[in-house]
């Protein structure tokens, strides 16, 4: 099996997956998106039909490409939401490949690999967080509940302004 190593591999292509992947591509670092749907839209493809944002355009457009209006009413219609999805990953070019279900997370020397249980991707690691994730007794296994469950608990924890 052959691995390709990147800055970050990226789990999953929704809305904030599309959120990071557009600050990545800024940064100009080498990433990989990997999402389990077999198209563009995340949560949106598993909504009710008639489904419509709780918010106008504006207010939900994701960085750097604002969400048109509404064709009826001030809240856009589930389809346009997922038109909208589908437009931003066309135009930033997004690496987004698809489906891939991540199933594991290991530690490989300084790097993460990154699995379906076909392929395997390399992730160089983010500074301070490699000893910090919650791992198997053996000390190589990160599950990926686990280690989304612990960013989103350091997330909680760092000031804002260290993101800008």
């Amino acid at each position: 099996m052959t691995t390709k190593q990147f800055d970050v591999v990226v789990i999953g292509a929704g809305q904030a997956g599309l959120s990071v992947g557009y600050y990545l591509k800024r940064a100009g670092l080498d990433f990989i998106m990997l999402d389990n749907q077999e198209t563009s839209g995340g949560a949106w493809l598993h909504t009710w039909p008639s489904l419509r944002l709780f918010s106008p355009a504006p207010m939900s457009s994701l960085p750097g490409r604002l969400m048109p209006k509404a064709t009826e009413g001030e809240y856009p219609h589930r389809s346009e939401v997922l038109s909208y999805l589908a437009d931003y990953e066309q135009h930033y070019q997004l690496p987004i490949y698809r489906p891939h279900q991540v199933q594991t997370v290991v530690r490989d020397n300084d790097a993460l690999r990154v699995s379906d249980g076909k392929y395997s991707w390399l992730a160089l690691p983010v500074p301070g967080v490699m000893k910090k994730f919650p791992i198997s007794k053996d000390k190589t296994h990160i599950s990926v509940n686990n280690a989304i469950q612990h960013t989103i608990k350091a997330q909680k924890h760092t000031k804002e302004s260290e993101f800008l």
